[in-house]
């Protein structure tokens, strides 16, 4: 995101979470996806924004999710300093 200077959950070439997970071999059931932006302090604040968004709630808390992978990038977006924090969750089907 920093690269292509873009915040947003799909890419400018029409990129998605499940098809970064299909480039690597996660092959799963469910898949979803968290990200924000900005300068956050401390995690909880980054937590605290994700429970204040109806989707992103439902992904922390959903049980249908068995694996998790998280992430912090920081850089530049638009100008300013901060971190992209991503955390993916997936259900995987089984080989």
């Amino acid at each position: 995101m920093f690269e292509k200077q873009y915040f947003d959950h799909v890419s400018p070439t029409g990129e998605k979470a499940a098809d970064i997970a299909q480039k690597v071999g996660y092959r799963y059931k469910r898949l979803g996806e968290n990200i924000a932006a900005g300068a956050f302090i401390t995690n909880q604040k980054i937590i605290n924004g994700w429970m204040q968004s109806p989707g992103h709630r439902k992904n922390l808390l959903s049980g249908e999710f068995e694996e998790i992978g998280v992430a912090v990038v920081k850089g530049r977006l638009e100008g300013g300093e901060g971190g992209s924090p991503c955390r993916c969750s997936g259900s995987s089907r089984r080989r």
